[in-house]
């Protein structure tokens, strides 16, 4: 209840679907997901299994960042149900994101003569080359380094040149982006402020929302605000001990798939963002996801619902 409470106030995905974005519509196939998951915890059955794998195709339309998921949820299956089951589970799964996907790719072979848009990628990975999403500490290219670096139509030509200047940025200042890679993009990714746009939880500019005067809309927002790195924390510290053996974490066993479902996905696209840009607004849709991992840091017994 406490959880689901916060979900409803955040102010980054009420604001978010006020937009015509991504986010919204991702936002909801990964809840789905999550949904569907959370049934074939309690009830394992193939046609789950199917429509888990279509879920997350979709999903992956929306979002290319998740196309690498679905492998990792199959080996996690096969982990957590032994292969007797686990097989069947991930096979049928798989097939389900094949479905949706396949006829995606076929168009791309025909139009652009590749499975995907090499585009995405490159723009993505150098998006992300910026350390602070600076060009050269410049607070003028906040947010958009790469309009302010001469060099980037060059940078940006293709993955071999992205990758090259990639290599040599760790060459030349390599505590600097280390730093950059391991340590401040997470923390970026699930900033506060939408770094990309008018700041806050806004990404576009407003001229007026109920959280500039209405009163309960500003202290639901002073609320979430307050909150926000200490649910980071804790739902950190739930993405790990969700790990852990289960007579010592307090979970039913039906529930732990639920619990290290969330995990899984809130570490991989963590660890996604951290290769390539890690604008915060990509983080918005996985929110919901936080909560369950912070339900899980207080242990609840076995209680956890999504």
């Amino acid at each position: 209840m406490g959880t689901a409470l916060l979900v409803a106030l955040s102010p980054h995905l009420i604001v978010s679907n006020s937009y015509v974005l991504t986010e919204t519509l991702f936002c909801f196939l990964t809840v789905l997901l999550g949904w569907m998951v959370s049934l074939f915890g309690k009830k394992q059955s193939l046609w789950s299994g199917l429509i888990i794998g279509i879920v997350m195709g979709s999903a992956t339309l929306v979002r290319p960042s998740l196309l690498l998921f679905p492998l990792i949820l199959a080996l996690f299956l096969l982990f957590h149900y032994g292969w007797k089951k686990g097989h069947r589970y991930s096979g049928v799964m798989l097939i389900g994101f094949a479905v949706v996907l396949l006829p995606w790719v076929g168009r791309n072979m025909l139009t652009l003569g590749a499975a995907t848009d090499s585009r995405l990628t490159v723009n993505f990975l150098h998006h992300g080359v910026y350390p602070d999403f600076m060009y050269e500490g410049a607070p003028q290219s906040m947010g958009f380094p790469y309009r302010y670096d001469p060099g980037a139509e060059k940078i940006g030509r293709n993955l071999s040149s992205v990758l090259k200047e990639i290599s040599n940025r760790f060459e030349q200042a390599p505590l600097c982006h280390t730093k950059w890679y391991l340590l401040n993009k997470p923390k970026v990714l699930w900033n506060w402020d939408i770094i990309q746009g008018q700041g806050d939880a806004f990404i576009y500019p407003v001229s007026n929302s109920p959280y500039f005067h209405n009163p309960l809309f500003r202290v639901t927002h002073q609320l979430m605000y307050v909150l926000h790195y200490p649910i980071m924390l804790l739902a950190l510290f739930g993405c790990l001990i969700a790990w852990l053996p289960l007579t010592k974490i307090g979970l039913n066993h039906e529930f732990l798939l639920i619990a290290r479902f969330c995990s899984l996905l809130l570490m991989y696209y963590t660890l996604i963002h951290a290769v390539g840009a890690p604008f915060p607004r990509y983080s918005v849709p996985l929110r919901p996801f936080l909560l369950p991992c912070l339900k899980i840091s207080f242990r609840d017994n076995g209680k956890m619902t999504l």
